[in-house]
């Protein structure tokens, strides 16, 4: 996928493998998720479901 530039199918299988398989993450990296997404013109809708994953401090 990436030697066609498919980067929107890439971002989807990694923040869907995350939310699926219920890995926590940190607010650092959901900035770093939403800075990618940015990038390559996704909409939050896209990845806001991470928000679930990061544990409250």
């Amino acid at each position: 996928m990436f030697d066609y530039a498919e980067w929107e199918v890439g971002f989807d299988i990694i923040v869907v493998q995350l939310y699926e398989f219920d890995i926590k993450i940190t607010e650092p990296f959901f900035q770093q998720v939403e800075a990618v997404a940015a990038g390559i013109n996704l909409p939050p809708e896209s990845y806001n479901f991470l928000k679930e994953l990061i544990p409250p401090s």
